[in-house]
């Protein structure tokens, strides 16, 4: 009963109205039978819509090492009891019918120890979901083989202690049975009788214990090949920081072949590393390795996280360092080659480590990743020289992750300093443009009282030269020099090295045949490369086919000609299923920068009967 002009507002609450995942129209209305009489009948309804959205159903992810193993049969009957393990506060409906799978049939029963957890919500789990203890799972009508000892990852869904039904407790689980949660399953490690997994870790290191914020912790991984064929592994190693923050790197596959020489190793030049940012919380680091195939993007297996194996702290493992030493012993062995060098003077770094022999070095790792400093190659044993390079502790300095780290020549006399180029170093340069170079140095003779600089563009950093600034008795002994150079970019260049040499003397002396100070700069060259690519022998399976192989600096992934008109396009390895025995020519094309192609054929004759993929 309104009086006019009058307003009033009405709330009303409505819980639990049931709604399907889908869009759902909703219309309120007031005077809805028309009992008051109105300026404006057309306006007593309003209509809305409300989307409501599936339940998200919390996921655990576990993983952790098989005990034991049993398989049983659980009838229609059996269902009932099995659904007993939740007590809800109403019976209508049954507790089982709010879970999935709920079927009767053979399961596979896996009490597991559980080694890891991860969470995707903050839930609150029940004791006999923690790490270190045992836990029972049960497969609905398992098609795979799970032995004692074997690692396994499950993913399980938990309404009941998210709170999406009401429940008043959690499972009443004498025998800690999760079986009707289940939602995916995956084998990590099965025991090498089965022979199904890929690979697996036999040992690892680590390569230090104390880091530095924006300094690199690494570690060292041994692992077996436990495919049939040769495959190419690579390593990962992650660490967790004491705030949770997780970071990780990875090397460069290397190929390892199948049983008996089956064995690999990450280690050495080949070590993983993980650089620790700036800013990066300090303390205890949690650490994982993982081995994974490099041509499948299969992990095979991995360590599981290792707690507070190094410490994040000022004043850790030094980043980098600088020094000056003499020159011992050049050496050169498989993924490692540099020189040995007794530091005379630490210009930057531990203080303590002058007088000490330390190893410079390169290493074969991923170069886009940790990219290749410079190796003078007029060294030679008993020469004065300079290093800048990441001291790995254990007297080792890596030359490799930074293009600005360096071991050269130092005669004394004068040094040069490129202070800025244009293009800026580590443009990628095309090759066949022709590109001028801007180069500005710095130069101090010091002691000697003339002298010259030669400036070189080349893909070699000992290329011709190109310029050349004399500096006469007369003129002052330090300051700057612009250089100016057009050089056209050539099709067989990988790089492209922009470098100054500084050759000085005594009036009256001649100058040197090798040069008192050395600088460069580095530029990849786009296109670069030969495309390669190689086919192992197919492996036939009935109609089933599978095919390996390796492919380098292919920019997508390879076409695959099946011969029986099916096309498909992924990266190694490569399988298809045909309709019916036969010989097929299966083509495999790839492609790379700047149009190239190549292609490769294999020949097979596969069987007829229905294939088991």
């Amino acid at each position: 009963e309104l009086k006019p002009g009058e307003t009033r507002t009405w709330y009303y609450l409505y819980e639990d109205v049931p709604g399907t995942p889908d869009s759902h129209k909703i219309k309120a209305c007031a005077d809805c039978q028309n009992s008051v009489t109105e300026s404006d009948e057309n306006n007593n309804c309003k209509e809305d819509t409300l989307e409501v959205e599936p339940k998200a159903q919390p996921r655990v992810h576990i993983k952790g090492e098989v005990v034991n193993t049993q398989r049983i049969s659980i009838s229609h009957a059996d269902l009932e009891n099995y659904c007993s393990l939740c007590r809800c506060n109403t019976h209508a409906p049954p507790c089982c019918a709010d879970y999935e799978p709920k079927n009767a049939g053979n399961y596979l029963v896996l009490r597991v120890k559980i080694e890891e957890i991860i969470k995707e919500s903050p839930l609150t789990l029940p004791p006999y979901l923690s790490v270190g203890e045992l836990s029972s799972f049960y497969l609905y009508n398992p098609s795979i083989s799970v032995s004692e000892g074997d690692r396994v990852e499950i993913d399980i869904y938990h309404p009941i202690i998210a709170g999406i039904y009401s429940c008043v407790g959690v499972l009443i689980i004498p025998d800690k049975v999760v079986w009707d949660m289940i939602e995916a399953f995956k084998i990590i490690d099965i025991s090498v009788a089965s022979g199904t997994r890929c690979g697996k870790i036999t040992n690892w290191k680590t390569a230090c214990t104390n880091v530095q914020p924006g300094g690199k912790f690494g570690a060292e991984m041994e692992f077996d090949n436990l495919m049939s064929g040769g495959y190419r592994f690579k390593g990962i190693v992650r660490v967790r920081s004491p705030t949770d923050e997780e970071y990780s790197g990875e090397n460069r596959p290397i190929f390892v072949p199948s049983s008996p020489n089956n064995h690999g190793k990450f280690a050495g030049g080949n070590t993983l590393y993980v650089k620790i940012p700036e800013g990066a919380a300090t303390g205890k680091y949690d650490v994982k390795l993982e081995l994974w195939n490099a041509d499948t993007n299969t992990r095979c297996d991995d360590t599981g996280w290792k707690e507070n194996i190094f410490t994040v702290e000022d004043g850790g493992t030094v980043s980098e360092i600088v020094f000056t030493g003499t020159a011992i012993e050049y050496f050169s062995r498989i993924g490692a080659w540099g020189w040995t060098v007794k530091a005379d003077e630490i210009i930057r770094g531990p203080s303590e480590l002058q007088g000490h022999t330390l190893t410079a070095y390169l290493a074969s790792v991923n170069p886009d990743e940790y990219p290749y400093g410079y190796i003078d190659p007029n060294i030679e044993p008993e020469d004065k020289v300079e290093v800048y390079g990441w001291y790995q502790g254990e007297d080792n300095v890596a030359l490799f992750g930074s293009k600005d780290y360096y071991i050269k020549k130092s005669l004394g006399g004068g040094s040069i300093k490129i202070t800025s180029v244009s293009p800026p170093p580590g443009t990628t340069l095309n090759a066949g443009d022709t590109v001028t170079f801007i180069v500005n140095v710095d130069y101090d003779l010091e002691q000697s009282d003339y002298g010259k600089i030669r400036l070189s563009v080349n893909q070699y950093t000992t290329g011709t030269t190109d310029k050349e600034y004399n500096i006469g008795t007369f003129d002052p002994h330090s300051g700057s020099y612009t250089f100016t150079h057009t050089e056209t970019i050539w099709d067989d260049w990988e790089n492209v090295y922009v470098s100054v040499s500084l050759y000085a003397a005594k009036q009256g002396e001649p100058l040197p045949a090798e040069y008192t100070d050395f600088d460069y700069k580095q530029y990849p060259v786009k296109g670069k490369g030969d495309l390669e690519l190689i086919l192992f022998v197919p492996e036939i399976d009935g109609l089933h086919v599978k095919i390996n192989g390796v492919v380098y600096n292919a920019i997508k992934p390879l076409h695959w000609d099946w011969g029986d008109g099916t096309h498909t396009d992924s990266w190694f390895l490569g399988e298809h299923t045909y309709e019916e025995g036969g010989s097929y020519t299966i083509t495999v094309t790839a492609y790379g920068e700047r149009g190239a192609v190549i292609s490769e054929k294999k020949q097979v004759v596969v069987s007829g009967g229905v294939s088991p993929y």
